[in-house]
């Protein structure tokens, strides 16, 4: 607060201009005068934040976590039915790899793209090659 009473800047004023504490006596009025453009006051007090051990997360962080995985699932089932739709017949692995390549909003692991392929697969988006079960077949 002794920062609003500054003599160089005098943003407030008040009758002991010397004291930066303010006594129950003391009349304080704004400085209508004062103007400084390279002068940024926040009268609102900040909220302190507490750190807190990074493995505990709150309620709404899981929360966003649990949507942010939701949509980064749908994406990749977006794309991997898009190749399928191109290409009708597509290995495993290099459906993974043209995933990973054609994504750039994210970096998906192996594994998220694979769960993906199989909820794809009970959707019936997607089937398993009867002869090669590392290969999949678009269902149009």
């Amino acid at each position: 607060m002794k920062y609003l009473f500054n003599p160089k800047q005098t943003v407030l004023l008040k009758d002991n201009a010397k004291s930066p504490k303010i006594t129950p006596d003391e009349q304080v009025k704004v400085n209508e005068k004062f103007s400084n453009p390279s002068l940024i006051h926040k009268f609102v007090p900040r909220k302190n934040v507490v750190k807190s051990d990074p493995n505990q997360k709150g309620d709404l962080e899981k929360q966003i976590d649990k949507e942010l995985a939701m949509e980064r699932g749908f994406t990749l089932e977006a794309m991997i039915v898009r190749i399928m739709k191109a290409r009708i017949n597509e290995n495993h692995n290099n459906l993974v790899a043209e995933v990973i390549r054609q994504v750039n909003l994210f970096k998906p692991a192996p594994s998220m793209i694979k769960e993906a392929i199989e909820r794809l697969i009970e959707k019936e988006y997607l089937e398993r090659d009867a002869a090669n079960r590392s290969t999949y077949k678009y269902i149009p």
